[in-house]
């Protein structure tokens, strides 16, 4: 059963040395989407490490039932594709799903 609580997924993303522009780039195209269509049910920052082309990315879906529809969604496979072709990823992403702690 999916739970449909607020769920964010980390990202931590190794970019090969010189690919850094592309890949905010690319970044930005998620960004702009989600500002203009996902407001309330998506939310992304991304953030630069001090160690050189290391990111870490910040989705933060309203539900596990958006985070399936987004990551599944046109858009987001159509980035991951250019990712791969480009060859812009140094290794694998370190990918955690966390989810916030509800105070009572």
């Amino acid at each position: 059963m999916t739970d449909n609580s607020p769920i964010t997924l980390v990202a931590t993303i190794n970019i090969k040395e010189g690919k850094e522009e592309r890949a905010e780039e690319l970044w930005k195209v998620l960004h702009d989407d989600i500002i203009a269509n996902e407001v309330g049910r998506v939310a992304f920052k991304l953030h630069r490490s001090d160690k050189p082309g290391t990111y870490i990315g910040i989705y933060e879906f309203a539900s596990e039932t958006v985070s399936k529809e987004w990551l599944g969604g046109p858009l987001h496979m159509e980035v991951g594709e250019k990712v791969s072709e480009e060859g812009l990823a140094a290794t694998e992403p370190d990918i955690r799903w966390v989810r916030p702690v509800k105070w009572q």
